[in-house]
């Protein structure tokens, strides 16, 4: 652990003796054990568990320091819950954070704090899913549990100190609730109605202990805390990343009893739920994707129907690039930032996801801010939001943009999938030339025989040829086992290095992204997917397709555009837009009468840009830049 010179460490722990009393001596040390920076001594008295309290000073600085109980004389001891604190946690607060780690998110300026997430509300089981009671108390009376993304939390960190957070940095506490339903993408268990009335009263009681006056039962609670006043929320999400019928019936439920009680909470939807007639105010968005995506889906909400509920992008982060944080992924979020700000009408919120992570664990990635135990720091996108919200403006301008575009040429290998066991791509070549080699079959399994691929399992996938190939022509004869089946041959499969999930196998199915022609139940198409998941797609078309013959398929992949044929007619044809190198908003500070231009510049070299404005100006300008030596 990390103590600081000059520095003081507020210690308890509870503790009893078994046969007579004890003395231990408890000390801060550095690694090797033999060097003391304080010590104490206590008497452990005989009977039941006591609290036993003392202060330390370290006599230096140690980013390796050790923490030591020790007894000069023979006996049984039993402890229990024991805890290590500085004394400058942030504000001072007890059971405090990190200074450092508060102030960099402080300075961030941020309107709004989302919390407690994301995937730790709602858990692999019943028994993992989040409740606020669980998270309020004494820190040593409060249980913890295991979390989605692989360790134990201990809720030291619990609901009050999430709102005392919030408070002390100016931010709206926006409080995520579960609905009854652990993780869909992972464990779905819908709860039985008995359950699911015990968390919407658990969520009724959260709202209470936030909202409530002190001589109420929960104010009173809050109080006893140590925040006699009201904390006041705003916002309350109903499910995190929750969808589908199941949800649809525990939304309406708590969005109905909820409304009926708080009346002037904004409540927020995981979906779309005003598409089934359900009351909505505001829908919750995700995207995790590469600076591409970002940079073309920037006018995504620009012909969003206004008579809709509002939008809150409430997770996103470039998260495909072959680097954890780099320039480039801030600037696709920066370009997708600017049309959310040009649709700040129906954009209400955004927020970066995740936050914080610990440099000795990481099982996703990127994360805002970086953290070991005596350092800290923001990765490029931290600073690019820190522009952005330091220089918000009080309403956008019409402006007019013009821009150069930037196509990023595409590479990467062959695909061939098959739904069923038994189908065969056979005479398979890429400009010509005959493949009989897999490179990796990425599910299920293909294996050649006679230079034929055959696929020997229900959705199998592989992969072949030069991941370095940009332009080609694939060919196949495609038959099938069964008269039926869905199959697809990708084109341009690019691995991506860091991906978020860090457990994925080298050539995992989340690690690629890759343009797929589709032929399934009569249809034909291409999709574009990354990591799983389809990001556009082409119309669907009929084919005459019989699946008791022999068919020959055939695809053009040839810059950054795809053809399609089937037994020698074109099906489909998919091109790859180009992105703009410049993005922009212009917004308007009221209290400083100031013009706001942000500009985001994706490419890899400067670009000049010529501002025309048609008002009159003062002719004094700040500007603020973000740049690095490296792209990527």
């Amino acid at each position: 652990m990390y103590v600081k010179e000059g520095e003081e460490y507020n210690f308890y722990m509870f503790a009893k003796a078994v046969e007579g009393n004890q003395t231990i001596e408890l000390s801060l040390r550095d690694k090797s054990g033999n060097k003391i920076y304080d010590s104490k001594t206590i008497e452990i008295a005989q009977g039941e568990f006591e609290r036993y309290d003392c202060v330390f000073s370290s006599s230096g600085t140690d980013t390796e320091a050790t923490f030591h109980i020790t007894s000069k004389q023979k006996g049984t001891i039993k402890l229990g819950f024991s805890s290590l604190m500085p004394v400058e946690t942030y504000k001072r607060r007890p059971n405090g954070l990190r200074k450092d780690l508060v102030e960099l998110l402080r300075d961030m300026k941020p309107s709004f704090l989302r919390f407690p997430g994301g995937c730790i509300v709602e858990g692999l089981t019943k028994e993992t899913a989040m409740r606020f009671e669980k998270t309020i108390g004494p820190v040593w009376e409060r249980p913890s549990h295991w979390l989605i993304w692989f360790y134990r939390a201990t809720n030291g960190l619990g609901f009050h100190e999430y709102l005392q957070l919030c408070e002390d940095i100016g931010a709206h506490p926006m409080y995520v609730i579960n609905c009854g339903m652990t993780c869909q993408h992972r464990n779905a268990d819908f709860f039985d109605d008995q359950l699911v009335d015990e968390f919407l009263q658990d969520a009724i009681n959260a709202i209470e202990y936030v909202n409530a006056p002190a001589d109420t039962y929960w104010g009173s609670i809050r109080a006893k805390n140590g925040h006699p006043e009201p904390f006041n929320i705003k916002y309350v999400e109903i499910g995190n990343e929750n969808y589908g019928e199941e949800y649809n019936k525990r939304y309406h439920k708590f969005y109905k009893a909820l409304k009926e009680r708080f009346p002037d909470i904004v409540l927020i939807s995981n979906t779309h739920t005003e598409l089934e007639g359900l009351p909505t105010e505001v829908v919750d968005e995700h995207f995790y994707n590469d600076t591409e995506f970002f940079v073309a889906n920037q006018n995504m909400y620009d012909d969003y129907d206004r008579n809709g509920p509002q939008i809150f992008v409430g997770e996103y982060a470039v998260t495909n690039n072959r680097v954890n944080a780099s320039l480039y992924s801030a600037l696709g979020e920066a370009a997708f930032l600017t049309g959310l700000e040009r649709n700040q009408d129906i954009v209400t919120m955004s927020c970066f996801a995740p936050l914080f992570l610990n440099s000795s664990y990481k099982s996703w990635y990127p994360n805002l801010i970086e953290f070991n135990n005596h350092e800290s720091f923001g990765i490029p996108s931290y600073y690019m939001l820190q522009m952005m919200t330091k220089n918000r403006g009080d309403y956008v301008v019409d402006f007019d943009i013009k821009s150069d575009t930037i196509m990023e040429k595409k590479f990467g290998r062959v695909g061939l999938y098959a739904k069923e066991a038994g189908t065969v791509f056979s005479n398979v070549t890429i400009n010509g030339v005959k493949q009989n080699y897999i490179t990796a079959n990425i599910k299920g399994e293909f294996i050649i025989q006679e230079d034929k691929y055959v696929s020997a399992s229900d959705e199998a996938w592989c992969l072949l040829g030069d991941e370095k190939a940009s332009d080609y022509e694939v060919s196949a004869h495609v038959e099938f086992e069964k008269g039926s089946g869905t199959i697809k041959i990708s084109v341009w499969n690019e691995r991506l290095d860091n991906v978020g999930d860090v457990f994925q196998p080298y050539w995992g199915e989340k690690r690629l992204k890759y343009f797929n022609w589709v032929i399934e139940d009569g249809k034909s198409y291409i999709e574009a997917v990354k990591r799983l998941r389809v990001v556009d797609a082409s119309p669907k078309v009929d084919v005459d397709i019989d699946y008791n013959t022999i068919n020959n398929m055939k695809i053009i992949a040839k810059d950054n555009k795809i053809e399609c044929y089937l037994n020698g007619k074109l099906t489909n044809t998919y091109e790859i837009a180009p992105l703009p190198k410049i993005s922009s908003v212009v917004t308007v500070d009221e209290e400083t009468n100031e013009a706001i231009i942000k500009i985001v510049n994706i490419s890899d070299k400067d670009e000049k840009v010529k501002i025309n404005i048609d008002q009159n100006v003062n002719g004094v300008a700040k500007g603020l830049i973000l740049k690095s030596e490296h792209k990527y």
